[in-house]
């Protein structure tokens, strides 16, 4: 992997990527082909071996990832697609990157805020929505912010009584979108949605654009949770018991979520089946129109051998 792109191989740049083909042309028009191992490494060997008579060959290299094109450009280590070599030589590459491995210099990031209590029912006290709900849920800020809490270097993207509590973010770059699922928090307060929320949110101007629920629009059982109220919960400032969280926390609802390279396909795990969970969102990238469980597919994770046995599959990375 050539990360910097100047076709010189230097220290750090030892990954390389697998099944990529090499073909050697003798100079008597004999062919010879091999392939890269997962290491980018590749060799012309045994009944495949290019003699020192058929120098000089032609190597051309094929079958690159989309991501790669033609390499990048020709320096010192790292040549072209097609190189002329006059005789044997264990150093002939082709230098590629992975512009996913990338971002701007100074990226937005984005934080779940986590908010005590009950984000969307009345509070009976003030007949007005109970003060949590207009309380900070997800915030976005540039990569070198730091320091102390300054708002002004801040942008609120969504407050509580929109979002609820939220865990798993996904980016997706194609539509400047960002997905947030319901995770269940003991204390915190969900949306009239509940356990199986996911929302689209605008990291610009903030704002929720659609929200989902998996076990509505997708006949996904992420399990049950109490109401907010069920669960005792009131005021931000308020304590509360909430029992019923106490006792499902990492056994119903959402884990994580991410989305794939070309933005098509989110991925979520669900604690209560403790399943993978993949959506095609290439109709709602278009159209904007929900998924629906036409557009789920499940997938079994396999059980990893722990000395207490059982797992719980929650973070993961989509590659």
């Amino acid at each position: 992997m050539d990360y910097n792109a100047d076709g010189i191989k230097q220290l750090g740049e030892t990954n390389g990527i697998g099944s990529v083909a090499v073909k050697a042309i003798a100079c008597d028009g004999t062919v010879f082909t091999t392939t890269s191992d997962n290491h980018g490494d590749y060799v012309f060997s045994g009944g495949n071996a290019i003699a020192a008579n058929n120098y000089p060959v032609r190597i051309e290299f094929s079958n690159l990832p989309a991501y790669a094109g033609q390499g990048t450009p020709n320096g010192t280590d790292g040549r072209t697609t097609v190189q002329f070599i006059n005789a044997p030589d264990c150093s002939v590459d082709l230098g590629i990157n992975d512009p996913s491995d990338y971002c701007e210099t100074n990226p937005r990031t984005f934080v779940s805020c986590f908010v005590n209590g009950n984000n969307t029912d009345i509070d009976p006290n003030t007949n007005s929505l109970y003060d949590s709900g207009g309380l900070d849920a997800l915030v976005a800020f540039n990569y070198d912010y730091n320091g102390v809490k300054d708002m002004s270097k801040m942008t609120v993207l969504a407050t509580a009584k929109d979002i609820g509590s939220v865990w798993g973010l996904a980016y997706n770059k194609f539509t400047k979108k960002l997905f947030g699922s319901a995770v269940l928090r003991r204390h915190v307060g969900l949306t009239a949605k509940g356990l199986g929320s996911i929302f689209v949110i605008d990291p610009i101007a903030g704002g929720v654009v659609s929200s989902w629920d998996v076990a509505t629009d997708m006949s996904v059982n992420v399990g049950t949770i109490g109401s907010n109220a069920t669960r005792g919960l009131t005021g931000s400032g308020s304590p509360s018991q909430d029992p019923d969280a106490f006792d499902k926390i990492g056994t119903v609802g959402i884990g994580d979520m991410d989305i794939v390279e070309d933005g098509n396909a989110l991925f979520f795990t669900n604690l209560f089946d403790k399943k993978l969970y993949k959506i095609d969102i290439t109709q709602y990238n278009s159209s904007g129109t929900i998924p629906n469980n036409s557009k789920i597919t499940p997938l079994t994770l396999p059980e990893p051998h722990l000395p207490r046995g059982g797992s719980l599959p929650v973070g993961f990375e989509s590659l």
